[in-house]
């Protein structure tokens, strides 16, 4: 075996041999998703190879493909990365590698990084066209590092060495190198122990690992020696509201809005205030830092062009907080500036926040600030992806989230409201799944009132509070269509068990009068129908059997039509006394009376599987009679779907549905079960 304790790097330290078909297979997605213009999954494999081999040793082939994967994409952050192992050996790097990776790093904020490689760039190749003007960036850049270092009452001439290795935590911090972070931390601590931007990148680590006990002394570390410490204050904004300490937060907030801020630290302050959902001040800081965009004056390239990574995240911020408030508009201008500048992961929340404004209201999900990684630490993710692929039980699956959800409960509301779709969905999902408990029913109460996010999970939502008894089935006022509804909301289980026994020889007299009924004898159908009667005088079942019997002989349709109100008035619970007194007055234009019975039937809780097709029937024909079509059909679906053996289902096939349409309901047709 090849001995490797001499391979070294400075950004992954690689010892083991790569795995062939791990390597094989990134090459090849590497070079597909630039190929068919999707080179964000050629990152992401990128990004799992790294995190599943971290100590892989990769060729330079596999860097360049990544590196040009990143270029397409935007993502500055990997560019860096990729650069960074492509210049790590100096002999092999070229000028342009170098160049890049200097702009990298000022693009992404990493201003001791870039003034390091841009030196290295200048000695090696005083040529390049970047080398030119260099000696202006190094004294400014130095200067703006001395400057903030004696801000900090600390000694500047140790400022540009700190910087340095302040950029290599930072970078490992955002690759989810959390314990390179430690080690790199203490090699800082070593020369200045409380220089603040390290102490906020080692309590962000110790979060995102799970460690918010953990991270909070950190962070207490750092507003102990500097009390204004925008990033400490704004990281304890996060951390506090991760643990449902809400108040706390908002408190650590007040704080933080006053403060004077750089502008390249604007976007932590706007951070905070986007995390506790407060629109209306991150549009009134950010209006303080950068300007609220004017319509009337044309879009700047320029200024485009010279935002960096923290900025455009300022920028996407306040936009989320315009459209968030109704002024659209000024949200899309913000956007504009920041897909211009096709920074990642900036561009892909603008392009997903823009792709939803353009849906119809009802259908479109709100805007957010920040994808579903942001919102939990990294560890709990990593564990609950690691559930899901190993569990195929849902048991087991939703004992490993009960175990979490003190890291959950927190911050669903949060989710349902500002979320992207993958955090909502999955936060739907799990207050679905622990809807039993008071406070994720309270979490789902206010969502499903609310009016954020697409009316369908809305409407999960609503009836799953109604499933569960904490909604009584009627109506409620929820949004649809962007606007307040009354919507009817029931949780109705269909059952073929029957409701009641009659004695036996009444149900031998009943199946005798149905047979003949069915013969069209039904003269001789009422004779025996009596017989049961006398047995059984006071069943309101015998006696609709009766009315039905009596109904379809010639002259007595009045008397039949009097026993059915009469049989409504004795028995004001009877189903299918309510349904034909319901058909009565659709017959007679009284549609009011109609929708009101059979909304009173949706208010039950259990029904049997021939009440429940009836009561879609005396639907339909409401439906019909008011010249609704669209409610008629989905009525007949639902009918079809529980019983689509009923005769009485194709008459109202023929008249509401093309031949298309009623060869593919009967390809589709569905065994009776549970319906809503």
């Amino acid at each position: 075996m090849p001995k490797s304790k001499n391979v070294k790097r400075t950004g992954r330290t690689q010892f083991a041999p790569l795995v062939p078909s791990a390597f094989a297979a990134t090459t090849l997605e590497l070079k597909r998703s630039v190929q068919r213009g999707t080179p964000g999954t050629g990152i992401a494999a990128m990004r799992k190879l790294l995190d599943e081999q971290p100590d892989a040793v990769l060729p330079r082939e596999m860097w360049s493909l990544y590196r040009t994967a990143a270029q397409h994409a935007g993502d500055v952050r990997a560019v860096a990365e990729a650069l960074e192992a492509l210049t790590e050996d100096g002999t092999k790097a070229t000028a342009d590698e170098m160049a890049e990776l200097a702009q990298a790093y000022f693009t992404v904020g990493r201003m001791a990084s870039a003034l390091a490689t841009l030196r290295e760039l200048k000695d090696r190749f005083p040529e390049h066209p970047d080398s030119a003007d260099s000696d202006e960036i190094f004294t400014a850049g130095e200067a703006s590092m001395r400057e903030r270092y004696a801000s900090l009452s600390l000694d500047p001439d140790k400022s540009v060495g700190v910087f340095a290795l302040a950029d290599k935590v930072q970078l490992a911090l955002e690759r989810s190198q959390f314990e390179r972070v430690e080690t790199l931390a203490e090699a800082v601590h070593a020369v200045e122990p409380d220089f603040p931007p390290v102490l906020n990148n080692v309590s962000l680590a110790r979060f995102m690992q799970g460690d918010t006990d953990g991270a909070l002394a950190t962070n207490d570390r750092v507003l102990a020696r500097f009390p204004e410490n925008t990033h400490a204050l704004s990281n304890r904004v996060r951390f506090l509201l991760s643990r449902g300490e809400r108040d706390e937060a908002r408190l650590v907030g007040e704080r933080l809005r006053p403060l004077t801020v750089l502008k390249d630290q604007a976007e932590k302050r706007l951070e905070a205030f986007a995390l506790l959902g407060d629109d209306a001040a991150v549009c009134g800081l950010f209006d303080e830092d950068y300007g609220l965009p004017d319509l009337n004056e044309p879009f700047d390239d320029e200024v485009a062009a010279s935002l960096n990574a923290n900025q455009l995240f300022a920028y996407h911020l306040a936009a989320v907080s315009l459209a968030r408030t109704g002024r659209g508009k000024e949200a899309d201008r913000l956007w504009d500036y920041v897909l211009t500048a096709n920074i990642a992961p900036f561009t892909q929340w603008a392009e997903e926040n823009r792709e939803q404004r353009e849906k119809p209201i009802g259908e479109r999900y709100s805007p957010f600030p920040f994808p579903m990684p942001y919102w939990f630490p990294f560890s709990f993710l990593k564990s609950v992806q690691s559930a899901s692929r190993k569990t195929k039980n849902p048991d087991d699956f939703k004992r490993v989230i009960t175990e979490s959800l003190p890291t959950l409960t927190p911050v669903l509301s949060a989710l349902l409201e500002r979320g992207d779709e993958q955090a909502v969905l999955f936060a739907l999902q799990i207050g679905v799944s622990f809807s039993e408990r008071p406070e994720i029913a309270a979490i789902l109460e206010s969502f499903a009132l609310g009016n954020n996010q697409p009316d369908r999970l809305r409407l999960k939502a609503a009836q799953e509070l109604v499933d569960v008894g904490v909604w009584e089935p009627g109506y409620k006022t929820v949004w649809r269509d962007g606007e307040p509804t009354e919507l009817l909301l029931s949780s109705l289980e269909i059952t073929t068990e029957p409701a009641g026994k009659l004695p036996r020889a009444v149900t031998e007299l009943m199946g005798k009068a149905n047979d003949a009924h069915a013969k069209g004898e039904h003269a001789e159908a009422e004779r025996i129908m009596l017989e049961a009667r006398q047995l059984e005088p006071f069943s309101p079942e015998i006696a609709n059997n009766l009315a039905a019997m009596i109904m379809v002989q010639e002259g007595r349709e009045d008397e039949a039509e009097a026993m059915i109100r009469s049989i409504h008035e004795l028995f004001p619970e009877y189903v299918f006394g309510i349904l034909n007194h319901t058909r009565l007055a659709i017959r007679d234009g009284d549609y009011d009376t109609a929708r009101e019975s059979l909304d009173g039937l949706m208010m039950l809780r259990k029904m049997h599987l021939s009440e429940y097709t009836q009561m879609c029937r005396a639907q339909v024909d409401l439906a019909l009679a008011q010249d609704n079509k669209d409610a008629a059909k989905s009525w007949l679906d639902m009918w079809q779907q529980v019983d689509p053996s009923d005769e009485q289902i194709f008459p109202y096939l023929m008249r509401l549905t093309t031949p298309e349409e009623l060869m593919e309901r009967f390809a589709a047709l569905k065994k009776p079960g549970r319906r809503r």
